[in-house]
């Protein structure tokens, strides 16, 4: 009996000592997390920033968010985004990219030395920037190679991205440049090596990357450069589309394979091969049902890029012919002669859209809704054209 009491009470010591072992360890991990979080957050602010800097970001954080800034792959972790700069050698100005608590609404700050407080410079609404998202660049770099350094700004719109340029002088303002909105990421890299940063703005259509377009800033608008021009960038491109068709060649999706054949096509039609494209088209047309929605949508679409292709070749009588033909036998055969007209001056539009000819893809957008007021093609269209 009194060896069960014994043996019984060394079993709740024992019992005590693991419960005991068991809060000290949790108590000891959660300070271990907290502590990593704390140092994690003080080694961003010390790694990046000098005594001034970190004075404002402590004084900005009192009132708003301020959002992350550039991304270092060295060191794995992203500045926040305040950046100083001298004007004709005055004392430093700041600039910071923050998000007002109480409407979540994102402003650029400008600090002036002068007057030592904080100012609201700009407000990106409608547009916003993303939270701890490493793929959207925000910093500075001299992006026109003009000696005169840029704050760069990837911003998100109703349809996707664009960016927003501000030289940084005395008074902050952005430049005012035509740009679409409808991009799917945007990056930065000197890709042929001659000193000029090339802005590369990408798009998705059905989860398919599509060729990225390319542009250099240059005199505050953006110049469309040739992807020929960069044939290292495109042969990484094709490889990675052709990486997909051989991931989906035995997925039965008639609608996914249709869509790697017409990016395909994109892709001779960015490398001014419109021989290849138009095997491509054929490939496509060959692998289609006899008939149905199935069969009229890739020929229709297939044939709208060849005629950008010649658009693209400055051979706008032959893109106007074929752009005919395929509005004529996509659309019902009952469907009314302006209605057919107003569906080609729509398709007119994007086609000059993708050429970077913002007038005359808002003039045949006008011309569409003339002839039809509910085309929702000259309507997208409309919503597209770029806006200062």
């Amino acid at each position: 009996m009194r060896n069960n009491r014994f043996h019984q009470k060394n079993c709740d010591n024992i019992f005590m000592k693991i419960v005991k072992n068991g809060i000290f360890c949790f108590f000891l991990i959660v300070l271990l997390i907290l502590f990593q979080i704390l140092y994690a957050h003080q080694h961003r602010i010390t790694t990046f920033h000098d005594k001034t800097e970190r004075k404002w970001i402590h004084t900005i954080e009192q009132t708003y968010e301020l959002l992350d800034g550039t991304w270092d792959d060295q060191i794995g972790s992203s500045s926040q985004a305040i950046f100083g700069y001298q004007v004709s050698r005055q004392k430093k100005y700041y600039v910071a990219i923050a998000r007002r608590r109480e409407k979540a609404e994102d402003v650029l700050l400008t600090i002036r030395p002068e007057s030592n407080m904080l100012q609201e410079s700009f407000q990106f609404a409608p547009y916003s920037l993303q939270i701890n998202n490493n793929l959207d660049f925000r910093g500075v770099m001299d992006l026109d190679m003009d000696h005169h350094q840029e704050l760069v700004v990837v911003v998100n719109g109703n349809y996707g991205k664009r960016i927003f340029i501000f030289p940084l002088l005395e008074t902050i303002q952005p430049e005012r440049f035509l740009m679409l909105e409808i991009y799917h990421r945007i990056q930065f890299q000197d890709l042929d090596q001659d000193g000029l940063t090339e802005i590369m703005a990408s798009t998705e259509k059905n989860g398919i990357p599509q060729p990225p377009s390319i542009f250099h800033y240059r005199s505050g608008e953006l110049i469309p450069l040739k992807n020929a021009d960069f044939p290292l960038l495109m042969n990484q491109y094709l490889i990675g589309l052709q990486t997909k068709k051989r991931l989906y060649q035995f997925v039965k999706n008639p609608s996914l394979q249709n869509e790697l054949l017409l990016a395909e096509m994109k892709y001779y039609i960015a490398m001014e091969d419109i021989d290849q494209a138009t095997t491509q088209y054929y490939t496509m047309v060959a692998q289609l049902p006899d008939s149905g929605a199935d069969r009229k949508l890739p020929i229709y679409r297939g044939k709208v890029l060849l005629a950008y292709a010649f658009l693209q070749n400055k051979n706008e009588a032959m893109a106007d012919t074929i752009l005919q033909e395929a509005v004529h036998e996509f659309l019902p055969e009952n469907t009314p002669k302006g209605f057919i007209q107003s569906q080609f001056n729509a398709e007119k539009g994007l086609l000059c859209l993708q050429q970077a000819e913002y007038r005359e893809a808002a003039n045949y957008a006008l011309l569409a809704l003339a002839y039809n007021a509910d085309n929702s093609t000259a309507k997208q269209l409309q919503e597209w054209l770029p806006k200062q």
